[in-house]
């Protein structure tokens, strides 16, 4: 920007956040109904939303796990055979 402010300043398009969580969207009463945003509640789901990502990719990385040895074992017991 050209302000002489060094703070770094953060913003989005709170029409493409719409789209996506529009919990985050708030629209004002004004003429043009203008939209903001609430970061807080954004990074808590955004949190969220990773957290279950994570416990998903968890799950699934020890079902492929349990597979992948008992694939082992049958490769294994096939060799021996």
């Amino acid at each position: 920007t050209d302000r002489d402010d060094p703070t770094q300043y953060v913003g989005t398009i709170a029409q493409k956040w719409q789209e996506i969580l529009p919990q985050v969207v708030r629209t004002a009463s004004d003429r043009d109904h203008t939209l903001s945003m609430d970061y807080q509640a954004a990074a808590l789901i955004s949190a969220i939303i990773t957290a279950r990502r994570v416990c998903d990719h968890e799950a699934r990385i020890r079902t492929l796990e349990r597979e992948n040895a008992r694939l082992k074992k049958e490769i294994e017991t096939l060799k021996t055979a």
